[in-house]
């Protein structure tokens, strides 16, 4: 192996971490939050054309450090979301103004949510996708539940829950949110009826 990190090994995500310990010093004039092979470029600014720029000149520096180092970014993985308010997002689409960023001459899709460490972040930071998503995952280990509960004893219930429910309802929670509170109300409230069928 020439290079890279391989894989399946015990102490391989050490190595790797060491591989690309470098990487964040390379950024200058915007942020990197890097997680294991998941790196996130951002810059705020009100000028959309400096933080285009910004993050093109970073998008360059960070490709030519993969070269450097024998990697290469996945351009079909690479996207980017501008978060603003709602009204800011009419004013920019009205001007027609979005960033234009590519990586290696291929354009970098825009998207409007995006899956960040199985948080799902939308572009106006509102929460509905995630608990949606969030809901949507716990019904279905509900209706599984609903299933096999004449099968198990009332510890086997509660294992169930603690190791299939509550991780989903406690991960990365969002508290404070009319919505999501309702949501996981009526998740409790489907959870209490099981117990008591």
């Amino acid at each position: 192996m020439s290079s890279g990190v391989p894989q399946c090994s015990i102490i391989g995500p050490l190595i790797f971490m060491l591989y690309i310990n470098d990487l964040p010093m390379t950024i200058s004039g915007c942020g990197i939050n890097v997680y294991a092979d998941d790196s996130t470029l951002y810059k705020a600014h009100k000028d959309h054309t400096v933080v285009q720029h910004t993050l093109q000149t970073n998008l360059d520096v960070v490709n030519n450090w993969c070269a450097i180092n024998n990697m290469s970014l996945n351009s079909a993985k690479t996207k980017y979301m501008i978060l603003a308010t709602p009204y800011k997002h009419r004013v920019l689409e009205n001007k027609n103004d979005s960033l234009v960023l590519s990586i290696n001459g291929y354009p970098i899709e825009i998207v409007t949510h995006q899956k960040c460490l199985g948080v799902y972040i939308d572009n106006t930071l509102s929460w509905n996708i995630h608990c949606n998503k969030t809901c949507s995952k716990i019904n279905s280990k509900i209706a599984l539940f609903k299933r096999i509960q004449l099968y198990l004893s009332d510890e086997m219930k509660m294992l169930y829950y603690n190791a299939y429910i509550l991780p989903i309802m406690e991960y990365c929670s969002v508290y404070g949110v009319m919505d999501v509170e309702l949501k996981l109300a009526c998740l409790s409230c489907n959870l209490v009826s099981l117990e008591l069928s």
